[in-house]
């Protein structure tokens, strides 16, 4: 009995050293008080588990060479159904065997930060860079504690080259430079390319290499200095025009007779030439211009042309005496079109905050929506709705209706419906009317009525139109084909949607969008608009 205590204490000593320290690596497998074997006892006594006898527990019990879920020990579990050995799934992470009852089994893990995964097992490793720093020309891959990065294009003309610094990686953005560009992150040597397909000398092409660009150009009149590709490098030839032809806008044309104002245009200094002579538009006397022009394709002629009345000829050109100008300030405020007028068969939805023109050119003002209930304010006309000048406010219930606003004539005002959750009333009134207010600014200058003086023109610092209660093209303001006052002229609306509006002007179709832009009389304008839910409620144009 003395002899049995002191070897189990002896084993006790034994297995708690291997408690403290990790077990060695020799596999003498016992099988534990667990039912599991263990590669030798003092993996046994470390996973808690009593020796019960030497040797595996059972023929085709799972054994783990490294205990267990070790990911800094390369380690293969031996299961009833096979063997899995540890390994790196990639830089980061490894799928570490072990052992699931009697099977082998395996869980993919990842490696601890500042850790990478090498022949099965996490080991610290400092950064690493596959193309050993910043080398654009090799697409590498930077892989530190934990991240891996790899080389990628900026665009086509530079690469984001990842480098280590430390122990770290850092990045830094490198263009490739004149005739390379950047593929699948690396510069490497870009393709010539020529447009015109090599030397054409009767087309104007274009040579590129990567970010390099080579035009056709003219080599004095009658010859052309002419890129193409050889062996993937660009390269000239100075080619000279075929007998008959002359270079123009880096390609050989045929030669024909040109006359820089077009013809006989006494208003223009011109010149005209053809097969090397050229002649310039002078003046004959003081109030005649000799005029040159093309009488065919080949040949030059002049004209003594007469500058008229009230123009002299002045250094090869008519030109009247004297322009004069006047400008005039446009200034209108609150300036009224009627689109079109509706009756109580069209019904009508207002939200809180917007009004509608009805009979007397009064307006009428939806305050509140209650669950059940509609307070409206009247005003006498748009000045007094413009200052919040109200006759009164009265209320009506859905369902209900007036005839008598403050004591006014407003025909009747009758609320089908009431929408708290949108704060919307649905109207019938006996007469309201689709209004167009608007406000316009700018500059009228008035030139000389001369044709050599400038012409008129007029310019619009604003115009801001608002509509009342909204311009829309679907019930029950369907006001298609219907005009509304755009500058100085009409326009055409053929439809509005909830963010856009069609309309025909000054000749032209245009269909709108908040921020498009229009050209009137010369001037570029650009398109504020405002819309509500059923149509267009507010369009401003300003130069832009």
């Amino acid at each position: 009995m003395r002899n049995f205590l002191a070897i189990s204490l002896i084993l006790v000593l034994a297995f708690s050293g291997c408690l403290a320290q990790k077990c060695p690596d020799t596999y003498a497998p016992v099988c534990g008080s667990d039912g599991l074997t263990y590669p030798n006892s003092c993996q046994a006594v470390q996973a808690g588990a009593q020796v019960k006898s030497n040797g595996t527990c059972e023929a085709n019990a799972c054994v783990d060479s490294d205990g267990g879920k070790d990911l800094f020990s390369e380690g293969t579990a031996t299961g009833s159904a096979g063997s899995i050995q540890d390994k790196c799934k990639d830089a980061l992470n490894i799928d570490e065997a072990f052992c699931s009852g009697k099977a082998a089994a395996s869980e993919t893990l990842p490696c601890p930060s500042g850790y990478a995964c090498s022949i099965g097992q996490c080991e610290k490793v400092p950064c690493q860079d596959s193309d050993n720093g910043k080398d654009k020309a090799v697409k590498g891959t930077v892989t530190a504690p934990g991240k891996s990065l790899g080389d990628e294009c900026v665009g086509t003309s530079a690469v984001k080259e990842y480098y280590c610094s430390g122990n770290d990686a850092a990045s830094e953005e490198i263009q490739c430079g004149s005739g390379m560009q950047c593929v699948s992150g690396a510069c490497v040597e870009a393709p010539c390319t020529d447009s015109d397909g090599g030397k054409i000398a009767a087309t104007a092409g274009t040579t590129k290499k990567g970010s390099d660009s080579y035009p056709d150009t003219c080599s004095g009149t009658a010859s052309v200095k002419e890129y193409y590709c050889d062996a993937n490098t660009v390269r000239y030839e100075t080619i000279a025009c075929l007998s008959g032809f002359t270079c123009k806008d880096g390609g050989c044309a045929l030669e024909v007779c040109t006359d820089s104002d077009g013809g006989k245009d006494t208003a223009t200094k011109g010149t005209t030439a053809y097969s090397g002579v050229s002649n310039v538009d002078s003046c004959y006397s003081t109030t005649q211009v000799l005029e040159y022009f093309c009488s065919s394709s080949t040949s030059i002629a002049n004209e003594k042309i007469s500058c008229g009345s009230g123009k002299e000829c002045l250094d090869g050109k008519c030109s009247a005496v004297d322009c004069q100008s006047a400008e005039t300030d446009i200034d209108e405020t609150d300036k009224k079109h009627s689109v079109a007028s509706f009756d109580d068969g069209d019904e009508i939805v207002l939200r809180t905050g917007e009004s509608v023109e009805i009979n007397g050119g009064m307006f009428l003002k939806l305050y509140t929506v209650g669950s059940n209930t509609t307070t409206f304010r009247l005003y006498e006309d748009y000045a007094a709705y413009k200052d919040n000048d109200q006759l009164c406010s009265i209320t009506i219930e859905s369902g209900d209706s007036k005839d008598n606003f403050c004591s006014e004539s407003t025909g009747t005002v009758e609320v089908l419906s009431v929408n708290d959750s949108e704060d919307t009333a649905e109207l019938s009134i006996e007469k309201y009317y689709a209004s167009e207010y608007y406000d316009v600014q700018g500059t009228i200058t008035d030139w000389t009525d001369n044709p050599i003086c400038s012409d008129d023109t007029t310019i619009y610092d604003t115009f801001d139109a608002e509509f009342f209660p909204y311009a829309a093209t679907s019930s029950p303001l369907n006001l298609d084909n219907k005009k509304f006052v755009l500058f100085d002229a009409l326009a055409t609306i053929r439809d509005i949607s909830d963010s856009d509006i069609t309309i025909e002007f000054d000749g032209d179709e245009y269909d709108l969008e908040d921020g498009d832009k229009i050209t009137y009389n010369g001037e570029r304008y650009e398109i504020t608009l405002n819309f509500n839910d059923d149509g267009l409620t507010r369009l401003r144009a300003e130069p832009g």
